[in-house]
This record gives C-alpha cells, sequence and structure tokens, in this order.
C-alpha cells in the first residue's frame, strides 16, 4: 500500500512541475512577442537594424503642369489606422512625410491597405525621400506618363 501512495505522490509532483512548465512557456512565447513594451506589429516596422530591415512603399509619380503629385497604397496594422501624407520641397528634395493614427484602441490584427495622395509645387527634376512616423522608409517611385489616368494606373511589381 505505501507502494501506491508513493507513486500518487510522485505523479502530483511530476503533473505540477509540467504545469508549471506549460505555464511558463506561454509566459516567454508572449514576452519574446513583444519589443520594448509594444506588442510587435510587422506591418509598422520600419528601420530597425540593417537596410533589410527599412520598409519599402510603392508609390506613383506624376510631373504636370509644375506640380508633383505621388499616390499610392501603403499597408496598416489594422482597420482602425488611418494615414496622412504631407509633401513638401525642401533644397530640391521631396519630402513624403506619413504620419499613422488610430481611430480605435481596440481593433483587429489585420493587415490593411490605405490609399494615399500628396502634391507639392516645385522644378520638373527633384530626389524624393520619405519617413513613416519620423522614420526613414524606402519608395519605389514609378512614373506615370502625361496621359495616364493616375489613380487607375496599377503597378506591375511581378518579374
Amino acid at each position: 500500500m505505501e507502494n501506491t501512495g508513493s507513486r500518487k505522490a510522485i505523479a502530483v509532483i511530476v503533473a505540477i512541475i509540467a504545469i508549471g512548465l506549460i505555464i511558463w512557456g506561454f509566459y516567454y512565447s508572449y514576452n519574446s512577442n513583444r519589443a520594448n513594451g509594444e506588442v510587435f506589429n510587422p506591418a509598422l516596422e520600419s528601420t530597425r537594424g540593417n537596410d533589410e530591415d527599412v520598409r519599402t512603399v510603392d508609390v506613383r509619380h506624376q510631373y504636370k503642369d509644375g506640380v508633383h503629385t505621388y499616390a499610392g497604397e501603403i499597408d496598416l496594422g489594422t482597420p482602425c489606422d488611418t494615414v496622412d501624407v504631407e509633401a513638401s520641397l525642401s533644397d530640391g528634395t521631396v519630402n513624403l512625410d506619413f504620419q499613422t493614427s488610430s481611430t480605435s484602441e481596440v481593433c483587429a490584427q489585420v493587415i490593411t491597405a490605405r490609399r494615399f495622395k500628396a502634391t507639392v509645387s516645385g522644378p520638373e527634376n527633384v530626389s524624393v525621400r520619405g519617413t513613416l512616423n519620423g522614420e526613414s522608409i524606402r519608395l519605389n517611385i514609378f512614373e506615370v506618363p502625361l496621359g495616364e489616368d493616375l489613380d487607375d494606373f496599377e503597378i506591375n511589381t511581378k518579374g
């Protein structure tokens, strides 16, 4: 009889250890997905680390009558996120400053494309740089011919 009691005690101890390890695993997994106290959101990641980590945004560009027009879509982390873009010209460089905001504290984590459009007056030959919430991003500029509608122009990025 004593043998059965010690087996039960050992089984209870092993079960407690197993449950503790499972709880620790969930805790470790949750904390490893957090970065600097914020939940990791790959859609909003930008320049953290080397050049391969820099976020890239495809932008359509058209120059007409002294005005540069930039349009496209940018992926955001939730359907509740919005984007505002402001274009400015400084020293022969157009700066596209993207600012994101959220319309809700609780929202599904579903990557959602948001359209943007910005214009700025200036000379025809300018360089372009972009920032997203103050961090540098890479811009793929696609020139749209004058006869094409900027909003309907399709970008074909597949080889």
